[in-house]
């Protein structure tokens, strides 16, 4: 029920006839306050709760916590005891990333900022960060890499996906995408499905290697995030999009600037289908399936006038759809409850 007020209140915002300076910081309100003052909600809420009671303790050579996101919880923790606080600003820096980003890249290829944000939150990038808090913050950041990229500046880019990986050392594999993402079509697909299946084969031993390195993720080794599958669910609407752009409007692969956005889109597909076979790799597919956000607006800018208004009834709906049972089945969503009800 709360998750359809909230999503009836952001039409509602998106649709008033606003500046965009007015409308973008309405929208970071609303996606802050209804993320930050959530209590319990997520598979990992409490786990975080208990790092930031504990952060000013912690030391930074001995952390096992990428050093940005202690350094984060540190700095909240200077100013405040209360937990709710870390979800607060975590929830407001994702927002801001994200809804900055999206503002970039509307007006970088001329779709409808308001469809971007729409996308955002029904394909269930926005609801992902009720679980990954952490990772969620990373991939908002890498989206804003990408809107930066799109403008051709790649220092600021690389820069970002550097400060992602301080957030969540895992962004770091956006890095060597955005360098290869500069190759032709037909040597960037065959040289990415080689490698991805080589990964596949090597799934276990390339785990080992990471968890030597990075000792917090070693917990993970042998647990259901390597040895089981994710929910087809899951991988769906990977699927349906990409197959449909193939269908209708398959020149997007080639289209400048949108072609990266493409290739980060297959990228996240075949990493989403890998995840069947063990759901940690679809923890990697969540930074290229940001690119959705940027494809499906332009997917639908390329119908003529009087196709436009059928497309966008079934996307919405197909959307609302989705997100009903993203909501329903993601870790510990339902049902929605908020800091205020501990007052009571």
């Amino acid at each position: 029920m709360y998750y359809f007020v909230f999503l009836i209140g952001l039409i509602v915002l998106l649709l008033l006839p606003l500046a965009f300076r007015r409308k973008a910081v309405l929208v970071i309100t609303l996606l802050t306050l209804f993320s930050g003052f959530r209590y319990g909600i997520g598979t990992d809420y409490f786990t975080y709760r208990n790092i930031f009671l504990r952060s000013r303790f912690i030391n930074y050579s001995r952390s096992p916590y990428e050093f940005g996101f202690l350094f984060l919880n540190k700095s909240i923790a200077s100013l405040t005891e209360q937990p709710v606080w870390l979800f607060i600003i975590c929830a407001f820096l994702t927002a801001l990333f994200a809804i900055v980003a999206l503002r970039l890249l509307s007006e970088e290829f001329g779709w409808d900022f308001e469809a971007s944000v729409f996308c955002y939150v029904a394909l269930g990038h926005y609801f992902a960060s009720f679980n990954i808090t952490r990772q969620s913050l990373a991939v908002s950041i890498i989206l804003f890499a990408f809107s930066q990229f799109a403008k051709n500046r790649k220092i600021a880019s690389i820069i970002l996906v550097l400060l992602a990986s301080t957030i969540h050392s895992t962004a770091a594999i956006v890095l060597p995408f955005i360098l290869l993402s500069r190759l032709k079509n037909r040597v960037f697909y065959p040289l990415f499905l080689a490698v991805s299946v080589l990964s596949l084969l090597s799934y276990e031993r390339i785990l080992s290697l990471i968890s030597s390195f990075l000792p917090i993720y070693s917990d993970y080794v042998g647990t259901r995030y390597t040895s089981s599958g994710a929910n087809m669910l899951n991988i769906l609407p990977y699927i349906v999009l990409i197959s449909s752009v193939f269908v209708f409007k398959k020149s997007l692969f080639d289209e400048e600037g949108i072609g990266f956005f493409m290739k980060s889109l297959f990228v996240g597909t075949v990493f989403s289908f890998f995840s069947l076979f063990g759901i940690a790799f679809s923890r990697i597919a969540v930074y290229f399936w940001i690119s959705s956000v940027v494809v499906v607006p332009r997917f639908l800018k390329g119908f003529q006038k009087e196709e436009k208004p059928i497309m966008y009834l079934i996307v919405i709906t197909t959307l609302i759809i989705y997100m009903t049972l993203y909501v329903s089945n993601y870790g510990d969503m339902i049902p929605y409850t908020t800091v205020f009800g501990l007052l009571s």
